[in-house]
């Protein structure tokens, strides 16, 4: 019996570990772990694969590898403008990534951009200035900005989890360092713009370079919930990218197992995951 109900536990794991991932890839239109040593970074989920500039390299990452820049040769990630990777004023998004920067002051340095950082074109901008992520969204052309900061005083050769995201039905941005969430009301929209996409600077010109590593970077044509965000940031320190199911620690099953021993045989009967989940398990029982 205790071999039954052990092997009914662990497929029943499984399959909510399974569900937990597939939830994070609802609306996940593009995905970028950035293991690759050199070259292109491939978009794991579409096709929206980056194109290297100047040579960007590779370092350990958190979790694998990851995108190693260098301001000093401009090095720098890009993908054109297309209709996935743009916002517009009704859309609602979301970005989040890893970063370690080799410094975190005083200049204005750029993690990721879609737009340019001059002449008022700014579509959506993540990076650092003087010890705090930042978030910069614009309406239109020249028009009103939002840039808000978040509220952790970072250190240099540390990782950092940064997400932000705009949601276009509650009049909303936000950024999250590590674990705190700063919100900010704005309800006018993002712009649309015609600039590529840019990972280690902004678009259309080389300005701001990122001195640093960038890591497991995703892009929602969503907002993500409060519970979602804290799994994506604890996947991170467990080395988890966004679609891997999270296997439970051995230990934990085995405690489960034991509680499970008081129940009646009926339970056997229980289909957590489908009727075929539970034959798998009964077949395996039986096999062994």
């Amino acid at each position: 019996m205790f071999r039954v109900l052990m092997r009914t536990l662990i497929v029943w794991i499984g399959c909510t570990s399974a569900a937990q991932a597939s939830l994070l890839t609802d609306q996940l239109v593009a995905y970028w772990p950035l293991d690759e040593a050199a070259g292109t970074r491939f978009d794991v989920v579409g096709t929206n694969h980056l194109t290297d500039h100047n040579g960007v390299s590779s370092a350990a990452g958190i979790r694998s590898q990851a995108a190693k820049f260098t301001a000093a040769q401009t090095t720098h990630l890009s993908v054109d403008d297309n209709s996935v990777l743009s916002a517009g004023a009704d859309v609602s998004f979301t970005i989040s990534l890893w970063a370690n920067f080799e410094r975190v002051r005083p200049n204005d340095l750029t993690v990721l951009a879609k737009g340019a950082s001059v002449g008022g074109n700014e579509e959506n901008r993540i990076g650092i200035y003087n010890e705090q992520m930042y978030f910069n969204i614009r309406s239109e052309p020249h028009g009103p900005e939002l840039l808000h900061r978040g509220n952790v005083e970072l250190q240099p050769h540390e990782w950092v989890f940064v997400l932000a995201w705009y949601d276009a039905v509650a009049g909303l941005s936000g950024i999250r360092t590590n674990s705190k969430e700063d919100l900010f009301f704005w309800s006018l929209g993002v712009q649309d713009t015609a600039d590529p996409f840019h990972i280690g600077t902004t678009s259309r010109i080389v300005v701001d370079p990122l001195d640093g590593l960038v890591d497991e970077v995703g892009f929602w044509k969503r907002v993500l919930s409060p519970e979602e965000r804290a799994e994506i940031h604890r996947r991170g320190h467990s080395g988890l990218g966004l679609t891997d199911p999270v296997i439970p620690e051995p230990s934990s099953l085995i405690l489960a197992g034991l509680g499970l021993l008081g129940l009646r045989r009926r339970a056997r009967r229980r289909q957590p995951c489908g009727a075929a989940s539970e034959r798998a398990a009964r077949g395996s029982v039986a096999g062994g």
